[in-house]
């Protein structure tokens, strides 16, 4: 089968978006921040709810004293 040089171009980027150096180093930058602004997320959420467990740990320890 026979593409146009449009179809063709459409079919490489398809099978493979990163051919060039640029285009590999792009991608790993975004996917390096992609999992830091989640694990950014977690900490948050992590710090957030150890946050609220002292909270309710210290009420728990007055009530029961």
């Amino acid at each position: 089968m026979i593409l146009s040089q449009a179809d063709q171009i459409r079919k490489e980027l398809r099978d493979n978006p990163l051919k060039t150096a640029k285009d590999k180093k792009k991608f790993k930058k975004q996917v390096i921040d992609s999992v830091d602004d989640y694990l950014q997320y977690i900490l948050t959420d992590f710090g957030d709810m150890t946050d609220r467990l002292k909270k309710v740990e210290k009420i728990i320890t007055t009530t029961l004293e």
